[in-house]
């Protein structure tokens, strides 16, 4: 003898969509004709906790933007540094040598210019 279960609903799948103010589909959206707000779109999007995954999103892209400007600024100022210092150090031999050069008494004839003979 073989049993047969009866099943019985208890709340159709239609009616129980509807208490929560989520549709699945076309059909819901159809029979409504409103858009879902987007709060609804991002809770079906990015499920349990959307708003916090949002949150940790932003504070990810801020802290990403706020590395990116402190490793660009360090380029700045390592690349302002070598500047500055191939700078001095180029008026510095510019000068060393202008103060040996005047320090001598006569020139050699071969470095002077036709006008100074």
């Amino acid at each position: 003898m073989s049993e047969k279960p009866e099943w019985e609903l208890i709340d159709s799948p239609q009616s129980r969509q509807e208490s929560n103010g989520y549709h699945h589909g076309s059909q819901g959206n159809a029979s409504q004709g409103t858009r879902p707000s987007p709060a609804l779109f991002l809770q079906a999007l990015l499920g349990k906790w959307w708003l916090l995954k949002l949150v940790g999103a932003g504070v990810a892209a801020f802290i990403a933007l706020a590395l990116l400007i402190m490793i660009g600024g360090m380029l700045v100022l390592t690349v302002s540094a070598i500047a500055l210092v191939s700078f001095c150090t180029a008026r510095l031999a510019l000068w060393l040598r202008g103060k040996q050069l005047g320090s001598k008494t006569h020139m050699p004839t071969r470095y002077r210019e036709p006008w100074q003979q």
